[in-house]
C-alpha cells in the first residue's frame, strides 16, 4: 500500500472514531454540572465546586475563551490560561480580555522542553497538535513545561487547583 493510501486510510479511521466517540461533556457518572462556554470551546463544571477564591488552570485555549470568560463572570475567580500556539497568540493580540484572565504563552507537558507541534490542516482551524499529521503540515517548535513548574511560576505553589481543563490535542499523554 502506498504512503498516499495509508494516509487516506488513517484519516478515514480517525474520522470514524470522532463520529462514534461520545462528546467529552457527557460524563458517565451521575453528577450535577453546568456546561460553560460555547458548544465548541465549552467544558462541564460541577455545581458548587467553584467560588471567587477558586484556582482554575485552563490549558489549550485556541481562539475560543468562552469557557474561561464564563468561569470568570459566574464565579469571580481568576483563570490562568496557557497556550503557546501561533494562531492563539495572534488571536489573543486582538482580544479584549479581563484582568482575571491571566494568560501564559506556554504549553503543558510532563517536563520543561521544546516540542514540535503540527499546524492544523486548514487555515480555518486553530488547534495545533504534538501528534503526527500528514507530511504537508507545517511544524513549529514551542515551549512547554511541567504542571508543578507552571504552578510555582504563577505563585500558586502549595495551593489546590480546583479545576484543571486540558484541551491540548494529544499532549495530554505526555502529562
Amino acid at each position: 500500500m502506498s504512503n498516499k493510501h495509508v494516509g487516506i486510510l488513517r484519516k478515514s479511521v480517525l474520522q470514524l472514531g470522532r463520529t462514534f466517540r461520545p462528546p467529552l461533556y457527557r460524563p458517565e457518572v451521575d453528577a450535577d454540572f453546568d456546561f460553560l462556554g460555547s458548544e465548541y470551546g465549552g467544558w462541564p463544571v460541577l455545581r458548587g465546586s467553584l467560588t471567587p477564591e477558586s484556582l482554575v488552570y485552563s490549558f489549550g485555549i485556541g481562539d475560543d475563551i468562552s469557557f474561561d470568560l464564563e468561569v470568570i463572570d459566574r464565579f469571580g475567580c481568576t483563570v490562568r490560561a496557557f497556550d503557546p500556539t501561533p494562531r492563539c497568540l495572534e488571536w489573543l493580540r486582538a482580544a479584549n480580555t479581563p484582568a482575571a484572565f491571566d494568560f501564559h504563552p506556554v504549553g503543558l507537558s510532563n517536563k520543561t522542553q521544546v516540542l514540535r507541534f503540527s499546524a492544523p490542516p486548514s487555515h480555518n482551524h486553530v488547534s495545533y497538535t504534538v501528534g503526527v499529521r500528514d507530511l504537508e503540515t507545517d511544524v513549529v517548535s514551542l515551549p512547554v513545561k511541567a504542571l508543578d513548574e507552571l504552578v510555582t511560576e504563577a505563585g500558586d505553589h502549595g495551593k489546590t487547583i480546583d479545576l484543571l481543563k486540558m484541551d491540548i490535542e494529544s499532549a495530554e499523554y505526555y502529562v
